[in-house]
């Protein structure tokens, strides 16, 4: 598997950080996200703009050490992600291959370490180039949204 981690400070309690980020069904800190809904562990997300659709399935989350993971089992719509270059990567190859795991870890009593690793399959390089940056600049819009 090609692995890949974003990672930011956020000056907030790990607590408090980790009620914004660590529900799988709240995705107001996410940013694009028109739709939302939780079917057992099966989220469904309907992205602004573009009209994908993505499926997710939760694998586990730990209350206590502040963690969760999902993975992509599903899209609907145009998979096909525009680059700045002209060219594009298609997400679709992402299904199956795709595992996310968010953390929480506390530096002290008020700030904290969000983790964001990625695990896609080895011959997803440039997938796993674009999604890694794409979830760094998901942690800053939570950082953004945290500290506000």
């Amino acid at each position: 598997m090609g692995k890949a981690t974003a990672q930011l400070r956020i000056e907030r309690p790990a607590d408090a950080v980790w009620s914004a980020v660590g529900h799988f069904g709240d995705l107001d800190w996410y940013g694009n996200v028109e739709s939302c809904e939780v079917d057992g562990d099966i989220r469904h997300v309907r992205m602004q703009g573009s009209g994908l659709e993505a499926d997710e399935v939760l694998f586990h989350r730990d209350e206590r050490a502040r963690t969760f993971a999902y993975g992509v089992v599903a899209f609907r719509g145009d998979t096909k992600v525009p680059q700045r270059d002209g060219t594009s990567v298609d997400v679709g190859t992402m299904v199956g291959n795709h595992r996310a795991t968010i953390t929480v870890t506390p530096e002290n009593d008020t700030s904290c370490t969000v983790t964001y690793d990625l695990e896609l399959d080895d011959s997803a390089d440039e997938l796993l180039s674009m999604t890694s940056l794409n979830y760094q600049a998901k942690l800053d819009r939570l950082k953004r949204y945290c500290e506000a």
